[in-house]
């Protein structure tokens, strides 16, 4: 196995973890927002191709979990002004409703493909594809910080 895709298991364990953990707690779990940043840098000169082919195969599986009411919210964001070197170059923000929400996400996600993308050969070419062009990526679960 590739170490980005070693990488994603080991996350998809950890946030099943903190799910688990967290759904035993039914007052937490069904009523607080999770909030997940991904963060994507690309390789140079593959901004484009990358986003092509986020917008193509990975996007859809998104808008099918907000449709289904899983994720609230959803945005994409490109840096306007490079004024350093950036440790990334995208960053998709996700709020779901709960953390039972997130788990459903990871349940259905095969489903969800099966569903939308009938040649999924082609489909795990692209993916694999726009993964080569990933030089980093991370996720991050954030809270909002009361200020009063």
């Amino acid at each position: 196995m590739s170490g980005k895709i070693i990488q994603r298991l080991k996350r998809l364990v950890a946030l099943s973890f903190a799910a688990s953990f967290l759904l035993s707690a039914p007052s937490l779990a069904q009523t607080r927002d999770v909030i997940e940043v991904s963060y994507y840098k690309i390789k140079g000169g593959h901004k484009a191709e990358w986003l092509a082919l986020y917008k193509k195969n990975h996007l859809p599986i998104l808008q099918d979990h907000q449709k289904a009411g899983l994720i609230q919210s959803m945005e994409i964001y490109e840096i306007a002004f490079h004024q350093t070197e950036p440790p990334w170059d995208y960053q998709v923000v996700m709020r779901m409703k709960n953390w039972a929400a997130f788990d459903e996400m990871g349940k259905r996600d095969d489903d969800v493909k099966k569903q939308l993308y009938s040649n999924r050969e082609q489909f795990d070419k692209e993916e694999n594809r726009r993964w080569e062009l990933t030089e980093r990526h991370w996720d991050e679960v954030i809270r909002p910080v009361k200020l009063d």
